[in-house]
């Protein structure tokens, strides 16, 4: 297997352990604590989101830097001193933001947050621990940029897995023999978020190349990469707004409750991610190296066979999620009601996200060229059309208006941004992406979930759900797969080197 085949298959086993570890948790979390209290695990996930502007694009820099400089000799010392002063860098920052929301707490727990069963005490403990929490887990993307960069992406999903693990199953046994608080939660995430970014901090180091001088900081080292840093910490900060703001908003204008089901929906919809995710980590570092080469027939073989296995995977999934998001949602929590509550912000929800995952191939081919400007200017006009509509939006309609903002603008950046990302870097290629990477396959998926959806009787229940679910799901990929030209001669080629005979 290749060097990307490898990262690749890393990357689906180790984020989509840390993803099933995720959900399955989070029943649990839910019965334990109750909603207001998951909420606020909610609160602090869209807290740790929108301080990552602060990030100042510094992660993608570090990963794009990596894999640019270990490509060329000589560059062992740049390399360290690089890492050195975005660490120090990162740390300070973490430390600062970190003591900044521990004192915010009184006024957080008291002026934004809206608990009804929950103590004004208990909300404001969890927030103090967040702060200790975002200090820990701050400059953790940064060692797993450089990692992803090294092209380590094995020897990072050994730790995903591990630390998946121990902070989602160990939660739930400390939640169940000790405390079932919100509190006793946050502590826990703590303890095993200081471990996780010691054990990826020394795992970094480890696997740098060694210099011939002591590694120090050195702060023209960034200005060298200025120009691409500018660009991301722009994309990084109206990206942010675009991702987070409706969780802003719903924070405020609805109750806790209501806030944790549409929370509750958001985190079954991005299990895609499941998918999403391993396919950019993997491409984005090759796409630099390629770039770095001028292989021009290497990235645009590469660009569509990750932008068919992309549809493969995400469409039929999106689909099943949608025309099943009550029986899902029922399986997963055990309480119809609940699935209830959440299955039409599901539906909604789920769609925006797929297309946000067409989106990550082409964006991965941005930032692999270092051309941030479309995605700057995108999202800054995303920004001052949408935070409008979303205002209104939540204030008429709720926790569903604010799921059909997030919907149509993906749909606005996928339709606006694709045009633009083909004229300028893959001339020619926009219809076929358009036809052969996403249109067929996309169209075969929808049409076995849309017949499944309709032979079934709804809604289902038990095991008749879970059988209909994952015959329609698995129906629904083959025939993506069969659609996808790419992905169906991958899926030949693996089956034909697996039953060749060995020679000695």
């Amino acid at each position: 297997m290749s060097p990307f085949g490898k990262n690749l298959s890393a990357n689906f086993l180790g984020i989509g352990w840390a993803t099933a570890i995720q959900l399955l948790c989070v029943p649990f979390y839910v019965r334990l604590m109750g909603m207001e209290s998951y909420a606020l695990v909610g609160f602090y996930l869209m807290l740790l989101a929108v301080l990552q502007v602060l990030d100042l694009g510094l992660t993608p820099t570090m990963n794009r830097e990596m894999a640019r400089l270990s490509a060329r000799a000589g560059q062992s010392g740049c390399m360290r001193d690089f890492a050195r002063t975005l660490e120090i860098i990162y740390w300070v920052v973490g430390i600062v933001l970190g003591s900044i929301i521990a004192l915010l707490a009184p006024l957080i727990a008291t002026r934004w947050i809206r608990p009804e069963s929950l103590s004004t005490d208990q909300v404001q403990g969890a927030i103090t621990v967040m702060g200790v929490l975002i200090a820990l887990q701050w400059p953790l993307s940064l060692y797993q940029g450089g990692l992803l960069g090294l092209q380590q992406q094995v020897r990072l999903n050994i730790i995903r897995v591990v630390m998946a693990t121990l902070s989602g199953v160990g939660a739930v046994v400390v939640l169940s023999t000790t405390s079932p608080d919100v509190l006793t939660f946050f502590v826990w995430q703590a303890a095993t978020g200081g471990l996780h970014v010691a054990l990826t901090a020394t795992s970094f180091w480890a696997r740098m190349p060694r210099g011939k001088f002591p590694t120090r900081f050195n702060f023209s080292l960034l200005q060298q990469s200025a120009g691409f840093a500018k660009g991301m910490a722009g994309i990084a900060l109206f990206a942010m707004v675009l991702v987070q703001m409706d969780k802003v908003v719903l924070s405020k204008l609805i109750s806790l409750e209501s806030f944790g089901y549409y929370v509750l929906a958001g985190t079954v919809a991005n299990g895609l991610q499941l998918f999403i995710l391993p396919i950019f980590t993997a491409v984005f570092p090759r796409f630099s190296g390629l770039f770095a080469g001028g292989e021009v027939a290497s990235i645009r073989r590469l660009y569509h066979d990750c932008s068919q296995l992309m549809t493969t995977l995400v469409v039929p999934v999106a689909a099943v999620l949608a025309f099943f998001s009550f029986e899902i949602l029922t399986l997963w929590t055990g309480d119809p009601d609940t699935a209830r509550r959440t299955a039409s912000l599901l539906t909604v929800m789920v769609v925006g996200t797929a297309i946000n995952g067409l989106m990550h191939v082409p964006y991965a081919l941005q930032l692999a060229h270092g051309w941030t400007s479309i995605g700057l200017a995108l999202t800054v006009t995303q920004v001052a059309v949408f935070l409008p509509i979303l205002l209104w939006a939540a204030a008429e309609h709720g926790a569903l208006g604010a799921a059909w903002v997030w919907t149509l603008l993906n749909a606005t950046y996928l339709a606006a941004g694709l045009p633009w990302t083909h004229h300028r870097l893959l001339r020619g290629e926009a219809g076929p992406w358009a036809v052969r990477d996403v249109g067929i396959p996309a169209a075969g998926a929808l049409i076995v979930v849309a017949a499944g959806r309709a032979l079934a009787p709804a809604p289902l229940s038990g095991g008749a759900a879970f059988t209909v679910i994952a015959l329609v799901s698995i129906a629904a990929i083959s025939t993506a797969a069969l659609l996808a030209p790419g992905v169906r001669q991958g899926v030949i080629s693996l089956i034909r080197r697996k039953h060749r005979p060995a020679y000695p």
